[in-house]
């Protein structure tokens, strides 16, 4: 499906923003081949460059800071800290990672260009985008979308194609990451996987083709290394120099492909081939502190967590927008603070009547007095309901 403002009739030209990490790439080029097989469009990848390079921490909070209330100037502003990428011969802008959304946002708006951002929203609203894939909900503007799978370059057709004139001996595809967000593999761990999979190929009688990362621990790669005892010459040692794979042509000629489960990009990547994918997991995995009583709640009972009573929403909503106000202080933290309540109340507010109102206050004290009024309003509501005769 074609997205509503992009214009067909013409080739399209797209600019992908690089902020160097191939990962992120990998996914705006799956973006582009999904609009490829929609239309006709050629695609270029231009990476950011800083012409300030030694500043360039204290400018990215600067410039998301920035994007809270972005206009024209701001815009510009923006634009002006990076070395100049020919924005306005393309017709549509795709971008992945944090690093790039800021400069998106402001080209987009500038050049008025058509733009996609994917991840995380790193304080910076999904409106400033035509398009924003993210992973879970993070706002409520209908241009945040939820995507199931990382957009990625691969595709059973394109891995099948890129194997034709590669035919090494029947083997089990193994991508090695390493400790991730959550994930932490022990040594031992590693060890009794490496058992585990030569007792699998002795009987399945397949090759093992090792692909490590830049994750990968180099004492683990050479774990594998010295004990995967039917081992592919055509294994990519990442910490020996194999750090270019092709993956596409791995994908299309494996018989089974099994992934460590650290990186999610990496996961989606082997799914996409079309494959038949296993992924490995550690014992213990340590998801956010945020989802705990989430997870362990639904484990215990098979059903989602109730959400907290409104006093428990109000205390947490409160100490967060004290912490936003005073992070960015008087005039930035009240902007931000109106984004995040909206957040906060997309499914409380759903007539958008209280956060039009919030929206409207200039003042930090009188954003902590609206919301314990909104807050004393729902709890009355709320106790009406239980109890109908009061």
């Amino acid at each position: 499906m074609i997205p509503y403002f992009l214009n067909i009739e013409n080739a399209m030209r797209i600019l992908i923003l690089s902020d160097g990490i191939p990962g992120h790439v990998n996914q705006s080029i799956g973006i582009c081949h999904m609009l490829q097989g929609e239309t006709n469009c050629t695609f270029e990848v231009h990476e950011l460059v800083w012409k300030l390079h030694f500043l360039r921490s204290p400018l990215k909070i600067f410039i998301r800071f920035l994007c809270s209330f972005l206009n024209t100037f701001t815009a510009n502003l923006i634009q002006g800290l990076f070395k100049p990428i020919m924005v306005q011969d393309f017709d549509l802008i795709v971008a992945a990672g944090g690093n790039t959304m800021a400069f998106n946002a402001a080209v987009g708006l500038i050049h008025k260009i058509p733009n996609i951002q994917l991840g995380s929203p790193r304080g910076i609203p999904s409106r400033l985008f035509s398009v924003h894939l993210t992973s879970e909900k993070f706002d409520d503007h209908p241009s945040n979308i939820v995507f199931d799978i990382t957009p990625n370059k691969y595709s059973p057709s394109n891995c099948s194609r890129a194997s034709i004139n590669f035919h090494p001996q029947d083997f089990i595809l193994l991508l090695i990451g390493g400790d991730g967000i959550g994930y932490t593999y022990s040594f031992s761990e590693y060890e009794r996987f490496i058992d585990n999979i030569n007792e699998f190929s002795k009987h399945s009688n397949n090759e093992i083709l090792c692909v490590t990362s830049r994750r990968t621990d180099p004492k683990v790669e050479n774990l594998f290394f010295q004990n995967i005892k039917q081992i592919s010459e055509h294994s990519i040692w990442f910490h020996q120099g194999g750090a270019n794979a092709d993956l596409a042509k791995l994908f299309g000629s494996a018989q089974h492909i099994m992934v460590t489960e650290d990186s999610a990009m990496m996961i989606s990547e082997a799914i996409s081939s079309g494959n038949l994918v296993t992924t490995i997991y550690p014992k213990v995995i340590n998801s956010p502190s945020r989802y705990d009583n989430q997870i362990q709640h639904y484990l215990e009972t098979g059903e989602n967590l109730a959400p907290p009573p409104l006093s428990k929403q109000y205390e947490i909503l409160y100490e967060h927008v004290t912490n936003v106000q005073d992070f960015y202080g008087d005039i930035a933290g009240v902007r931000i603070a109106r984004k995040h309540v909206g957040w906060y109340l997309s499914e409380h507010d759903t007539d958008r009547q209280f956060r039009k109102t919030f929206n409207a206050i200039d003042d930090a004290n009188v954003q902590l007095e609206a919301l314990n009024a909104y807050f004393q309003a729902l709890q009355t509501r709320e106790t009406r309901q239980i109890s109908p005769a009061a």
